[in-house]
């Protein structure tokens, strides 16, 4: 495989590729050493795509509209390039953890209904942020957000961002989230909890949050609700 023939490679002849993270549909994401020691998740996007200028373009464009977005918890990227093959790549922080959907393909450590309303807390705080700036992600599922050792929640590939209106990203997460408690017998939810995922996933646009902020603080509501032994 291309990716897997990479390692050992220098990047920007100061970066050199030591391990593969993963294989997207788009791109490979590396962890590379500097000289220094220093270490980061470099993401080379598949040479077999890299004719593309669309393609190209939006690759690219996650790592404008995550210096857009200005937030802790959006991965920063660090720098950009070309490798020797024509493949665009991007420098970004190495994060130490796991997405939610590999938590979920573990299936060792179930979600609390406490950890999913704090992971859905962590991600609005992300989306007010960049609807504030009119940056809609367009693609939150279980796979885009990576959950930290420290129990930090950072928002991956904004590649797919748009600056436009709309609640796109509100439904998404709702659907996020009743995949997480999915595990959880209905009758162990409490009421509020269900009725904060079903506001999200509305049918009736209308009746659906109108912005990240107002869900963020009905999650907030329930968990203070909740407080007090583990839920």
């Amino acid at each position: 495989r291309v990716a897997q023939a990479r390692i050992g490679q220098l990047v920007l002849d100061k970066w050199r590729l030591e391990r593969l993270l993963g294989i997207g549909a788009m791109a490979a994401v590396f962890e590379a050493v500097h000289h220094n020691g220093n270490r980061v998740a470099i993401k080379i996007l598949h040479p077999d795509l890299a004719g593309s200028d669309e393609l190209r373009e939006r690759f690219l464009a996650e790592a404008y509209a995550d210096h857009r977005v200005a937030h802790p918890g959006v991965v920063t990227v660090r720098d950009e390039g070309t490798t020797a093959d024509g493949a665009v790549f991007l420098v970004m922080d190495l994060l130490r953890g796991q997405t939610l959907s590999q938590r979920l393909e573990a299936k060792q450590q179930p979600f609390s209904v406490r950890e999913v309303l704090e992971i859905a807390s962590q991600v609005l705080d992300v989306l007010v942020s960049a609807h504030g700036r009119g940056i809609v992600h367009r693609d939150i599922k279980p796979e885009n957000v990576f959950l930290t050792v420290d129990g930090r929640v950072r928002l991956l590939d904004f590649g797919i961002a748009r600056i436009e209106t709309g609640g796109g990203d509100l439904w998404s997460l709702g659907t996020s989230m009743q995949l997480l408690l999915s595990s959880l017998p209905v009758g162990e939810l409490p009421r509020s909890v269900v009725a904060v995922v079903d506001r999200a996933l509305a049918f009736d646009r209308e009746a659906r949050f109108p912005d990240a902020r107002s869900m963020q603080l009905a999650v907030r509501a329930v968990l203070d609700e909740l407080s007090g032994p583990e839920s």
